[in-house]
């Protein structure tokens, strides 16, 4: 588990620092630099929730496991809205909204942005899976 936790932090941490030292942290800038640690951080996701769930198994709330299937069922939804998703809250200038007004550092005005796509991700694929045929599509 430490291993893992280590793992995302070393990939968070070079992808602060790359936009630290090149003063941009867009997609378009930071995209191919990210690209290079996707298979660590899934891997490593992967690794930790099923650590957590053997771990913990009987022990953790219905409310949280059916959060987490829920969401699970509607990442490929997720994933099909956020690139508009976040080109709308970049046009909201939800960056600078974090990272300037509220003076949060880039890395948790990161995590807050990636947390605000995937709510808005997830409530527009929600109504979707309710409908009959789309729902094999988005689930």
């Amino acid at each position: 588990m430490g291993f893992n936790v280590l793992t995302i932090a070393l990939c968070c941490i070079m992808t602060y620092k790359k936009a630290r030292l090149t003063g941009e942290c867009s997609e378009g800038v930071s995209q191919t630099f990210h690209n290079t640690f996707v298979m660590i951080n899934a891997a490593t996701i992967f690794l930790s929730s099923k650590y957590l769930a053997v771990t913990y198994e009987g022990k953790l709330s219905q409310w949280f496991k059916k959060a987490v299937f829920a969401v699970g069922k509607g990442t490929f939804g997720i994933y099909l809205w956020h690139v508009l998703v976040l080109r709308l809250l970049t046009r909201f200038k939800i960056w600078e909204l974090f990272r300037d007004k509220l003076d949060l550092n880039y890395m948790i005005s990161a995590f807050l942005v990636c947390l605000c796509v995937m709510v808005a991700g997830y409530g527009l694929t929600w109504p979707m899976q309710k409908i009959p045929l789309i729902r094999k599509l988005v689930s």
